[in-house]
């Protein structure tokens, strides 16, 4: 009988430590997904999802800062999945700007339908939490509320 518990017991710890390592292997997003501009946008058009275009540039400082603090923030990494997200830079992929009016600062984030229409846009430098205030006025645009 005491054989029995044993044997119990180790398969248990067993399993314990199986379903611990699968946990482990399969950690949660730490970055936002993004997409070049046109599989961005046949994603989008594929899964009718709302769109956030980052324009950016590499020399750009207030870009820099919202990859590494606001991009980066567990809640908008969070908040990133209910869009599609491409990243366009405006130094090398400038006909991309014209689609979407002036781009006249960077960074500017625009914001549109699945189509690609702007539904809405947040320009400059933001927080965390400034940043999930544009992103839900965004997606209730584009829930159409």
């Amino acid at each position: 009988m005491k054989r029995y518990i044993r044997h119990i017991m180790l398969l248990t710890a067993l399993f314990v430590v199986a379903v611990g390592v699968v946990g482990v292997a399969t950690p949660a997003s730490t970055s936002i997904l993004w997409y070049d501009y046109n599989d961005g946008m046949k994603l989008a058009e594929e899964q009718n999802k709302p769109v956030m275009i980052d324009f950016g540039a590499d020399r750009c400082g207030a870009c820099k800062k919202l990859d590494e603090e606001t991009f980066t923030d567990g809640r908008v990494i969070e908040s990133s999945k209910n869009f599609v997200c491409i990243n366009v830079n405006t130094d090398k992929e400038r006909e991309i700007m014209g689609k979407y009016g002036k781009i006249r600062f960077i960074p500017t984030i625009v914001f549109t339908d699945p189509q690609g229409h702007e539904i809405h846009r947040a320009i400059g430098f933001k927080n965390a939490d400034k940043f999930l205030n544009e992103m839900h006025t965004a997606l209730s645009k584009a829930e159409g509320r």
